[in-house]
Formats: structure tokens, C-alpha cells, sequence
């Protein structure tokens, strides 16, 4: 993936510190609610072309309509592979209700990182 340079800091947007200016900037307007693996156990992920199309959270399925942006998130221990993080536009099936989740796959599986609304 090509690298973005956000206005003149001339950072990286693809790096750590890029993605983490973005994501200040962007939650200083929308909230947003973090959630532990546990707490946003995803029990089913259909994926299609690499990039999930669908998930089940809370007894709820959900469509992919678009994704936003997908970037991998180092792992802060030795020797692990981090998560592919997956920020998805989405929504209950059959429901115009939209909202942005951040969908995480890791080696213990999938689960919602963090829900914009």
C-alpha cells in the first residue's frame, strides 16, 4: 500500500504514529467505544476477496457495505503476530442503521476492536 502524507506533518499515515494523529483527530469529533477480546467476541466472519462481508456479534448479523480501511497492528509482545485490523462500514441485516466498526483478526480470532458512532 502506498504511503499517505496527512497535510504538512509530513507523517506517515501507514505508520504508528500517523495512524494514531488520525484516530486522536477523528475521535475528538465522533465517540467511539473500545472493547477488550472478550468483550467483542465475534462468533462468525464471512469474508469474501481477503475482507469480511459479514459478521455475527451480540446474537446480531451483520453486513459489510464498505471498507473503509485495513492496516496490521504490531504485536506488543516478542515473537507474536499482531492483529489485520479491518475498519468496516456496517449494519443488521435488513436495517438502514450504518455504523463504523473496527474488526480485528488475531491468532485467537476475530473480534470488534473499537465502534464509532
Amino acid at each position: 500500500m502506498d504511503s499517505i502524507t496527512f497535510f504538512t506533518t509530513g507523517l506517515d499515515v501507514m505508520s504508528g504514529a500517523g495512524r494514531m494523529l488520525i484516530e486522536q483527530m477523528f475521535e475528538r469529533f465522533i465517540m467511539s467505544r473500545k472493547y477488550t477480546p472478550a468483550q467483542g467476541s465475534i462468533s462468525a466472519v464471512r469474508l469474501m476477496n481477503n475482507a469480511p462481508a459479514s459478521f455475527t456479534w451480540r446474537n446480531c448479523r451483520y453486513g459489510v457495505t464498505e471498507v473503509l480501511l485495513n492496516w496490521l497492528e504490531p504485536s506488543n509482545l516478542l515473537g507474536q503476530v499482531g492483529s489485520q485490523i479491518w475498519r468496516v462500514e456496517a449494519g443488521p441485516i435488513l436495517s438502514k442503521n450504518l455504523g463504523v466498526y473496527d474488526l480485528a483478526a488475531s491468532q485467537s480470532g476475530w473480534f470488534i476492536r473499537r465502534v464509532l458512532d
